[in-house]
C-alpha cells in the first residue's frame, strides 16, 4: 500500500484556543444554483463552505488585495492565506477553516411559470415571473419550451429563500483577523451566494451591524490593478425600502432601462408594429449589419456610428439575437483568448441592507480593468468570425455624443453614463468606496 503522510493535526485544547468569526446570515433575495446539477441547488447542502470560500477569496482580493502591485505577490498571499495549488504543485491548506450550519432551511419556489394559451393552443414564449422577480436578472433560469411550444422540455429553476445559517471562521493565525473580517463585510455588503450575484440573486444579511463597517478596507490608493478592487469603486443607493425583494427588484430594472428601456435605449415603438418597441438607440446592432453586410430590408443601417461597441465595457460575453430574415446570425462579442473569453460584469445591481430590517437597490462600477485590457474582442458568428479593434469600444467623445443613451449622460464613457443615469433616476448622488485613511 502506498503510504501518504498527512499533516500534523492540532488537538481538541489548541482549536479551542484559535480565533473565531461567528456570524448569523439570511438569505434575502432567491439563491440559484450552487448544486451538483447546473442551475439547480443542492437539497441535502444548499450552502457549501467550499462555495462560501469561493465568494471570500473574491472579495479578500478587492478588499485586503488592492494593497499588492503584481498578480504573482498577490496569488502567493491569496494562496497561503485561503489554500490552493501553487506552482510547484505541493497543496496549501490555507489559515481559515469555514463551517456552515442550517439553522432555518427556508423554502424553495420556482422563479416562473409557463402559461398555456387556450387561444393559440400552446404556451405562452415567456413564462410569468413570481411578484418582484426580476426578468432581466433570472432569464438564464426561465427554463425551456420545445420548438412548437407545446411541451415545457425544461421547468424554471427553483431558488431558496430566506434561509438562515450561521457561519464560522476559524483563523490559524489571529494577525489576518481584521482583513477576513473586511472581506467578509463586503461579500455580505455587495456580494452573495449561488449564480447571477452581480444581479443580485443569493444576496444575504447579517444580524449583526458589527458585519457591516467597511472603515478598515485595506488599501493605500484607488489606482487600477489588473484585477477587480472595491477601493475606488463609485455607487449610487435608491430609496430605503422594508422590502429586500422590492429593492432588488429597483436596481435591476433600472439596469434593463438602460441598456434596454423603451424611450431611452430605443424607441418607444416600431413602425412597422406599434405594440412592439422601436431600433435601439446604441450602435451594436447597426455596426453588426455593416460589419456582416446582412440586414433585412426594413432594417438597412442607419445608426451615425459607423462602428461602436459601448456596451462591452459593462462585461462579457453579448450574444446578439436578430429576429427577422434577412439579418445578420446570431453573433457572440467576447475576448479573443483562449480559456478566457469571458468578462465579469463590473456592475453590481442588488439590494443592500443599510440597517436592521431596512434595504436599499444598490447600482455599483466596481474599480475593474477595462475590457481592451490584456486581449483582444471577437464577434464571432456560426462560420466567420471578425476582430472588434478597442478603438471601436473606447469612442471618443465624438463618437458618444451620436449613441443618445450616452448623450442624454453627459456624453460620458459607459461606466461614468450608467452611475450619472443612475443618480438622475433615483435622485441621489454618486459615492465612491475609500479606504480610511482617504
Amino acid at each position: 500500500m502506498r503510504k501518504v503522510k498527512l499533516p500534523d493535526l492540532p488537538d481538541r485544547w489548541e482549536l479551542e484556543k484559535r480565533e473565531t468569526i461567528d456570524l448569523e446570515l439570511k438569505l434575502i433575495t432567491p439563491m440559484f444554483g450552487g448544486g451538483y446539477k447546473t442551475r439547480e441547488v443542492d437539497p441535502l447542502l444548499p450552502i457549501r463552505p467550499a462555495a462560501i470560500r469561493g465568494h471570500l477569496r473574491f472579495w479578500w482580493r478587492a478588499t485586503a488585495g488592492a494593497r499588492y502591485t503584481s498578480v504573482a505577490d498577490l496569488h502567493k498571499a491569496e494562496t497561503e492565506l485561503w489554500g490552493g495549488a501553487p506552482a510547484n504543485g505541493n497543496p496549501v491548506f490555507g489559515k481559515v477553516a469555514i463551517r456552515v450550519v442550517i439553522l432555518e432551511p427556508g423554502k424553495s419556489n420556482r422563479c416562473a411559470e409557463f402559461v398555456w394559451d387556450n387561444k393559440k393552443n400552446r404556451y405562452k414564449a415567456v413564462p410569468e415571473f413570481m411578484p418582484n422577480w426580476p426578468e432581466y436578472a433570472l432569464h438564464p433560469f426561465q427554463g425551456q419550451l420545445n420548438k412548437a411550444k407545446t411541451i415545457v422540455e425544461e421547468q424554471p429553476s427553483k431558488g431558496l429563500c430566506d434561509t438562515v445559517f450561521r457561519l464560522t471562521l476559524t483563523l490559524d493565525d489571529p494577525s489576518h483577523k481584521h482583513e477576513i473580517e473586511t472581506a467578509l463585510t463586503a461579500w455580505i455588503l455587495y456580494g452573495g451566494l449561488g449564480a447571477r450575484t452581480r444581479r443580485g440573486c443569493g444576496s444575504i444579511a447579517a444580524n449583526q451591524t458589527r458585519a457591516l463597517d467597511l472603515s478598515g478596507i485595506a488599501s493605500t490608493d484607488s489606482v487600477k490593478r489588473e484585477w477587480t478592487t472595491l477601493v475606488g469603486a463609485r455607487y449610487v443607493l435608491g430609496k430605503q425600502t422594508p422590502d429586500p425583494i422590492h429593492a432588488w427588484h429597483e436596481a435591476v430594472k433600472l439596469y434593463q432601462q438602460f441598456r434596454q428601456g423603451r424611450g431611452f435605449a430605443r424607441a418607444e415603438k416600431s413602425s412597422h408594429n406599434p405594440k412592439r418597441p422601436g431600433r435601439s438607440f446604441w450602435s451594436e446592432a447597426d455596426s453588426i449589419r455593416r460589419i456582416t453586410e446582412q440586414h433585412h430590408n426594413r432594417h438597412t443601417p442607419e445608426h451615425p456610428i459607423e462602428c461602436g461597441f459601448p456596451r462591452a465595457n459593462l462585461g462579457l460575453p453579448i450574444v446578439f439575437h436578430f429576429k427577422d430574415e434577412g439579418d445578420p446570425e446570431d453573433t457572440t462579442l467576447q475576448r479573443d483568448e483562449t480559456g478566457r473569453t469571458r468578462m465579469a460584469s463590473p456592475v453590481i445591481t442588488k439590494a443592500v441592507q443599510v440597517g436592521n430590517g431596512q434595504y436599499r437597490p444598490l447600482i455599483m462600477v466596481m474599480n475593474a480593468p477595462d475590457v481592451w485590457e490584456g486581449s483582444k474582442l471577437v464577434l464571432r458568428g456560426k462560420n466567420e468570425s471578425y476582430t472588434i479593434d478597442k478603438r471601436y469600444v473606447d469612442l471618443p467623445i465624438g463618437d458618444r455624443r451620436l449613441i443618445k443613451p450616452l448623450n442624454q449622460c453627459g456624453a460620458k464613457p459607459i461606466r461614468d453614463a450608467l452611475l450619472e443615469y443612475a443618480a438622475r433616476q433615483w435622485q441621489s448622488k454618486i459615492e465612491v468606496v475609500r479606504c480610511k485613511n482617504t
